[in-house]
This record gives C-alpha cells, sequence and structure tokens, in this order.
C-alpha cells in the first residue's frame, strides 16, 4: 500500500513516515502541491495526506486539480493541518476528501485514520464493481456505508444484525436514495434511525431489485444528519443519566414549550407513563413507539429542564439537609461542547459582542466585551446564574455577533453591566473572573444537581417561627433580601431556586446555611 505524503514541514514529513512505514505502508514524500502532481504522475498512490497550507499550489487547489481528473478522482485523500478551524475542515470536507487530521497528531489518530478512509475506500471500489458488500459496524457507521451507496447510485437491501448473528432490521435502497427501513417494531424513518444507532454487530448490503416502498420521502442526506443529531442527543442522555439500569421520577417543572412543540403529545404522554411505571432508562427507550434515539433525546431534554428527575430511594426517612446535600462535589469534566470551545476562541480572539443560543428550553444569550464574559440571558434570568444554565444545556444553534449589542427598551449596553450585577458585586470584579474560573463553578454546580435526590425540589422550606428576625442582612445586599422573600412566599425547593437572583448552588448553599442556625427547617409537601 502506497502512501503520498505531502508538506513543506520535514519534521512532519519525518514523523509520518516513521508512523506509517512501522505498519508496513510504502511511504513517499513531496514538498507542495506542484512536486505532488508530478509525483502522480509517475506513480499513482493509493492514499494521499496532504498539508493545506503550502507555497506554490496549497491543499485545497491540489484536490481540486486531482478531483477533475477521472485517473486521479477516486484517491482517497487526508487533509492536514496545524489550524483546528472547523471551518476549513467543513471546506475540505465539503470539496470531498475523506477525513481530516490536526497537528499536533498522535500515532493512533494517524493510523486509526489511515484504515477508516482506505476501508471506505474499499467498499466504493466493491460498489462500483457491483459486488455486494458487508463488514463490521465498530469499523464504519450505518450512515457512511448509505452514503457509498447513495454515491454509487446503487439498488438493494443492507441488512444489519448483531455480534451473535441475529437480523435487527433492513434499510432498502433505489438507485442510492433510503425509500424504506423496518426493524421488529418499528418501519419507516423511525426504523432507519434505530438502525443507524447502532455501534455493534455487521451490515451486509445485497445488490438486489427493490419493489418500491416509499415509507421514507426525505433525502438521504437529510435523513443522514437527522440520524447523526439524535445519536448526539443519545449521547447526552448517556451524559445525564449515566446508568441505563436507574429509573426516574417527574419532577416539579412543567413541560417546556419547545419539547411540547417538537414532539407529538401522545409520544411525550407514553414516556412520561413509562417515566410512573416506575421503568427503567433502557425500558423506556425500547417502549416509546419510537427509534431508542429519538427517545433519548426526549428524555435528555425532560431531565435537561427538570421536569424528569432521578428516582433514589430514601428508606423512607423524612429529608432533612444532611440528606439532600449530596456531600462532596465528584469533579468530572460536566461542561463541554462547542459552546464552550466557541468561547475560548472568542477569549483568545478578544471578541466584543453577542453569541445568541436558539433551540434551548429558554431564549438565551451570552456577553462578551475584549474575550471576556460580562452577562448572560437565559429565560427571565441573567448574570452567572443564567451563564451556568447555559453551561448545563445541550443541544441548539449558536449565532454570534460582533458588535455593540444593547438590552430590548434599555440605553444600557449590555457589555457594560457586570456579569455579577445581580450579586452587587463591581464591574471590574467580574470582569477579573476568566473563563475557566466560570467553567469551574459551572461544573461544581453542575455535579451537585447530578448527585441531588429527587425529593430535593420538591421539599418544603418553611420559617421557624421568628427566624425571620435571627436575620441581619445589610438592606444594601439585595440579593440575599429577595431569597429571603423567596423563601417567605414559595414552598417548594424547585420554587425557591428560580424565584432567587443567585445560582442555584449559591442560594442552596445559603439556604443550608439558615436551616443549619435553626432558622428555617425542610418538611414534605
Amino acid at each position: 500500500m502506497n502512501i503520498l505524503i505531502i508538506d513543506d514541514d520535514d519534521t512532519t514529513i519525518a514523523l509520518l513516515n516513521r508512523i506509517l512505514e512501522k505498519e508496513g505502508f510504502q511511504v513517499c514524500q513531496a514538498q507542495n502541491g506542484m512536486n505532488a502532481l508530478e509525483r502522480i504522475q509517475i506513480s499513482r498512490p493509493d492514499l494521499i495526506i496532504s498539508d493545506i497550507v503550502m507555497p506554490e499550489l496549497d491543499g485545497f487547489r491540489l484536490f481540486g486539480m486531482l478531483q477533475e481528473s477521472s485517473a486521479t478522482s477516486d484517491i482517497p485523500f487526508i487533509f492536514l493541518s496545524a489550524k483546528d478551524d472547523p471551518v476549513d475542515q467543513l471546506r475540505g470536507l465539503r470539496m470531498g476528501a475523506n477525513e481530516y487530521l490536526v497537528k499536533p497528531f498522535k500515532a493512533s489518530d494517524v493510523l486509526n485514520t489511515v484504515d477508516k478512509v482506505l476501508e471506505k475506500a474499499a467498499r466504493s471500489r466493491g460498489l462500483k464493481a457491483d459486488m455486494d458488500i458487508g463488514g463490521k459496524l465498530a469499523l464504519i457507521s450505518l450512515i457512511d456505508v448509505i452514503q457509498l451507496i447513495e454515491a454509487n447510485e446503487k439498488t438493494g437491501e443492507l441488512a444489519v444484525t448483531s455480534p451473535y448473528g441475529e437480523k435487527i432490521g433492513s434499510v432498502f435502497l433505489s438507485n442510492g436514495q433510503v425509500i424504506d427501513a423496518v426493524t421488529k417494531q418499528l418501519e419507516g424513518e423511525e426504523a432507519f434511525f434505530e438502525l443507524a444507532s447502532r455501534s455493534d454487530g455487521f451490515f451486509d448490503f445485497s445488490i438486489r431489485e427493490i419493489t418500491p416502498a416509499d415509507k421514507i420521502k426525505k433525502e438521504t442526506i437529510a435523513l443522514a444528519l437527522e440520524a447523526s443529531r439524535l445519536n448526539d442527543e443519545a449521547a447526552e442522555l448517556r451524559y445525564w443519566a449515566g446508568d441505563m439500569e436507574k429509573t426516574l421520577s417527574v419532577g416539579t417543572v412543567n413541560l417546556p414549550g419547545h419539547l411540547s412543540e417538537r414532539f407529538p403529545e401522545e409520544t411525550l404522554n407514553r414516556i412520561m407513563h413509562l417515566i410512573e411505571a416506575g421503568k427503567t432508562v433502557r425500558e423506556i427507550l425500547g417502549n416509546a413507539g419510537i427509534s431508542s434515539t429519538r427517545a433519548a433525546g426526549i428524555l435528555a431534554g425532560l431531565i435537561n429542564c427538570g421536569a424528569v428527575v432521578e428516582s433514589k430511594k430514601t428508606n423512607g426517612e423524612t429529608a432533612n439537609a444532611a440528606t439532600m446535600n449530596p456531600g462532596v462535589y465528584k469533579q468530572e469534566a460536566l461542561v463541554k461542547g462547542s459552546l464552550v470551545k466557541l468561547l475560548r476562541r472568542m477569549e483568545n480572539k478578544s471578541f466584543t459582542g453577542a453569541i445568541n443560543i436558539y433551540g434551548r428550553s429558554q431564549p438565551a444569550a451570552i456577553y462578551v466585551e475584549q474575550g471576556r464574559i460580562v452577562n448572560a440571558v437565559h429565560g427571565k434570568t441573567c448574570g452567572k446564574k443564567a451563564f451556568f444554565r447555559i453551561l448545563a444545556e445541550r443541544g441548539g444553534t449558536v449565532k454570534a455577533a460582533d458588535q455593540s449589542v444593547k438590552t430590548q427598551n434599555e440605553s444600557e449596553p449590555l457589555i457594560n453591566r457586570a456579569l455579577d450585577r445581580s450579586l452587587d458585586r463591581s464591574l471590574n470584579e467580574s470582569l477579573g473572573e476568566s473563563l475557566n474560573e466560570l467553567i469551574n463553578r459551572a461544573e461544581e454546580e453542575l455535579a451537585w444537581k447530578k448527585n441531588l435526590p429527587a425529593v430535593f425540589y420538591r421539599k418544603q422550606v418553611i420559617f421557624n417561627d421568628g427566624g425571620e428576625k435571627g436575620l441581619d442582612i445589610p438592606r444594601n445586599d439585595t440579593a440575599r433580601n429577595n431569597l429571603l422573600q423567596a423563601v417567605g412566599y414559595n414552598c417548594a425547593m424547585q420554587d425557591i431556586l428560580e424565584a432567587s437572583p443567585l445560582p442555584d448552588l449559591e442560594t442552596w448553599q445559603l439556604v443550608k446555611d439558615w436551616h443549619e442556625a435553626g432558622i428555617l427547617h425542610f418538611s414534605d409537601i
């Protein structure tokens, strides 16, 4: 197997050469695109790994020239770049490149990418030769296989079996377009999404005539994109729920509008009934009447907004401050995702403007000045409370506006208002807190929430007789006075968290302190 490496950096060429030759590949090198074209004319490589930024002829232009010739258009191509820029990556993949490697890289990253690309190329050659193809889903996803079938406009049945050989279902294609899918319990789009979520087992594509069913009307590319999104949402459920054998309970938060608008009432009711019946997460996903990935997305949304919480046994005890407190926070990377990456890039580039986030449980935005976060809005909340809640949610669409943003019906720019305005802290103190510090505090709050028993949100918080008089809160401490008022007017802990201007963990810490001081107590509703 002959691999051509194209890069003007001798160190990169030497490193790739050592990694690939150790695995038995034959390697040749070129310093730039023009030099590479000469070598390709002499000897056609089985795979090309090319840098993007090079003198004389860059990687993008080289790839475009190879695609114009039938003699070279099918050579597998991997872009290599020191820029971890999603725009460049998207451009390369849209042009038709197979993969994208970012410097610095590990040997395992290079070998895994090379194996994946060569595997995909081999299957594509099989389809062009009208050969049946099959393989392990652990090596190539079902979506990748379908995209190969689409590119070669083949007609046939793509069967999926378990690791033990049991048939799970099939996808039927006509001239490369998905027209139907079936599993034991589902058909049409939902069956397709269920099969596309498989990462174990085997697939086998048989080229044969298919009786048109036309149960699936969407274009294959649209199906593939939706399947990828649903798979991401299913991964989010694993992040929130962890153990698939645990049970859930209905929380105190009403069903948010964005979920009731997105999913049929019948589907939501079925999932809520399964939760109330004490079914495990795994049982809910398997009996919701839709694909497990779509059901996982709904569950993740319900858990994310607090409409559903984890069930925890309390052995009949009446919860007090000790049982409501999860104790030591488990340190783990709970705050992550594309939004955090975007915020880090903006911090490095001294961005000023607004980041609007659509498709979440509440309208949300983050305001940035010279790379530092100065305010955030999540529904009716603002400041750190809003920022932490934004980081706790996943999904949605992010759009950045590079400008000074003003509040509605206000003349004061939001970027000039402190993130801690609700906490009566100075602007300088707010700007002194870095993104890493904010993320660390958000991590702590999320870890606290993750370990809370379900009963926590339903507990009444009640002042003892004359308890309020034991508090000596300065009149200018707006945050604590507002929280005091919230405790006086609200019963459930969930309501107090919503009414408090403080972040949720700070609110709880104050409530706990007041409990330990004998000012209030907890009881069942």
